[in-house]
């Protein structure tokens, strides 16, 4: 897959040039790259603060059962368990707090499509115990990681 093969950095470096005028787009072509550079910073953007969100419930005692669990429409980006209890987190990641905390994006609608995904995973795992919906907020960018784990943040 192209986005395992892409370093983070070169990807923005590349996106903020582009943003900050040094190379101008000016054609159709142009255009669709750059769409495609941002899709892939995004994609990327996200998966580090799911890296970083993964690596903090492990130091906090969660065991990391799934990662990206997908049914349907519906993903949980990650599923772990700690104490007898089932934690579905969804990991919000930003390089700013201009538009609002991070966690104010997880919008009801999401929240319903993380519960259809829950209610699969439980059903295909014979799950009989406990459940949990959390949500991790993190904030990215040059001068410090900011993150904050909100448990029972939904249902």
């Amino acid at each position: 897959m192209l986005l395992e093969k892409v370093n983070f950095q070169s990807v923005v470096v590349v996106v903020k040039t582009l943003f900050l005028g040094s190379i101008s787009c000016c054609t159709d072509f142009d255009a669709l790259n750059l769409r495609q550079l941002l899709i892939i910073y995004m994609k990327t953007f996200g998966r580090l603060g799911e890296d970083k969100a993964a690596s903090f419930l492990t130091e906090k005692g969660y065991e990391i059962v799934e990662r990206n669990y997908r049914y349907k429409k519906s993903e949980v980006d990650l599923i772990c368990k700690k104490q007898g209890l089932l934690v579905f987190v969804e990991v919000k990641t930003r390089s700013n707090k201009a538009f609002g905390e991070p966690e104010t994006f997880v919008s009801h609608s999401q929240q319903k499509a993380i519960l259809r995904a829950a209610e699969e995973y439980m059903l295909e795992n014979n799950w009989p115990g406990d459940i949990r919906f959390d949500i991790i907020a993190i904030v990215i960018n040059k001068d410090f990681d900011e993150l904050t784990h909100l448990k029972d943040a939904f249902y």
